[in-house]
């Protein structure tokens, strides 16, 4: 009986501080940041040249865990992130064009610079997203939640912007000419210098 007790006390201590007797060492970070996911399957987060590399090879990149990465200045042109969780990554300056950016979780990531042009970020997520000086030219942008974003000199020519909501966003020198505005809400948006 004390034998069965000593070794689930050492089995829970092993879990709960990361460390396996017999088996690989596990990181506390790990344990702390995947809980309820099995341990021992565990593979790390992508990083920058995983990325480049199934973008280079036109793999998609749907759905998965980009939290904070960095691909600032990358050529991610026409690349499939629909569905990822991109929030917090620093994107600016890197070529995005033609990319599907839809139903993406861009919260707080850093586009700014970045070429979005003809790229579909539909039902995408961006709230408090840096798009300062973006190109979305002809973007999709439907029901895409830009609020409280940066959005100033962000040019937005023949965007879609249907259903967007642009409430607290910053607009200012942004060019908005033959941009689609149908049901957007632009409620507390600064427009000051905005072209149409």
């Amino acid at each position: 009986m004390k034998t069965v007790v000593i070794f689930l006390l050492l089995s829970f201590l092993s879990v709960a501080y990361g460390e396996t007797y017999g088996q690989k060492h596990i990181p506390k970070e790990t344990l702390t940041n995947f809980p309820s996911q099995n341990l021992l399957n565990y593979k790390p987060p992508f990083t920058r040249d995983k990325v480049l590399e199934k973008v280079k090879n036109k793999e998609s990149l749907a759905c998965l865990d980009l939290k904070k990465i960095d691909l600032s200045g990358a050529n991610l042109s026409g690349a499939d992130f629909s569905g990822a969780n991109l929030s917090g990554a620093n994107l600016s300056e890197a070529n995005l064009s033609k990319a599907d950016l839809s139903g993406a979780d861009l919260s707080g990531a850093d586009l700014s610079g970045a070429d979005l042009r003809k790229a579909d970020l539909s039902k995408a997520d961006l709230r408090k997203a840096d798009l300062r000086n973006v190109v979305l030219k002809e973007a999709k942008l439907e029901e895409t939640d830009f609020s409280d974003a940066n959005l100033s000199k962000a040019n937005l020519w023949k965007a879609d912007l249907s259903g967007a909501d642009l409430s607290g966003a910053d607009l200012s020198g942004a060019d908005l000419r033959a941009a689609v505005l149908i049901f957007a809400d632009l409620g507390g948006a600064n427009m000051k210098g905005v072209r149409r």
